[in-house]
């Protein structure tokens, strides 16, 4: 727990520019703030931790020093959600005439997948951006990291191990469940998640809204196209929803 704490605000020359290439203002005001922890750190609603801290200190506009005192209320960072990731269908699409995709560099190898090449690169950067921890949910499994994450320029990410057949495979085929909603809950853990595939359906979201604990946004691309940018957006604005921290 820290006793003391100091905050000095100064002016950049350049603004920063974040993940989606907006600048962001730069302050014209200029803060110095001394501060000590009045309340105990203590456990705040859902998961993370909140405390306050007095100020008094001053701060500089148009050229005077005025005198500033102020209480900041604070919360560490809550857990982020989930990004369950397939690629069949989101990231290499498919259903078309093959003339219609484009190719991408660099080639496959001949002991790669030759649908690599459908691949966008630009696809990697837009996943860095979304509020969450990246998954691989695919039956690409691990080799998703060999070869989509270098092409991506994304670390090796997480992987979703799939189960081995069980009792209840036959009866969630019956009632047209996918696969892969059980071991994804199972995984989850409660936690809130975004799970991204071609084959979602309603019977999917059905199953997950009566049995996941947080929220959870089952969305499902057109493999045809893959993942748009509005896509990205409708993905990135549910993210960062209230509800999710």
């Amino acid at each position: 727990m820290f006793q003391d704490v100091s905050v000095e605000v100064t002016p950049r020359a350049e603004p920063e520019i974040d993940s989606q290439w907006r600048a962001m203002r730069v302050p014209r005001e200029v803060a110095a703030l001394d501060g000590t922890v009045d309340t105990p750190l203590r456990y705040g609603h859902g998961r993370g931790y909140v405390g306050a801290y007095s100020f008094e200190g001053s701060f500089r506009r148009g050229g005077l020093r005025r005198p500033l005192t102020c209480v900041f209320v604070t919360a560490a960072p809550k857990t982020l959600p989930l990004i369950y990731l397939d690629v069949d269908g989101p990231l290499i699409p498919f259903g078309l005439e093959p003339s219609h995709y484009p190719s991408f560099e660099p080639s496959p190898r001949d002991d790669e997948n030759p649908l690599l090449a459908r691949l966008d690169p630009a696809h990697g950067s837009r996943l860095r951006a979304l509020p969450g921890e990246l998954v691989w949910a695919t039956t690409w499994q691990h080799d998703a990291n060999d070869s989509l994450s270098p092409r991506l320029g994304l670390p090796r990410l997480p992987v979703v191990d799939w189960p081995e057949p069980s009792d209840s495979d036959e009866f969630d085929a019956r009632i047209g469940l996918h696969w892969k909603t059980r071991p994804l809950l199972d995984h989850a853990q409660g936690r809130p998640f975004a799970w991204i595939d071609d084959e979602i359906s309603g019977i999917d979201r059905d199953w997950v809204s009566g049995l996941h604990a947080g929220p959870a946004l089952l969305y499902r691309v057109d493999p045809r196209r893959g993942l748009t940018g509005d896509d990205y957006r409708e993905l990135d604005a549910w993210l960062w929803e209230p509800r999710h921290s």
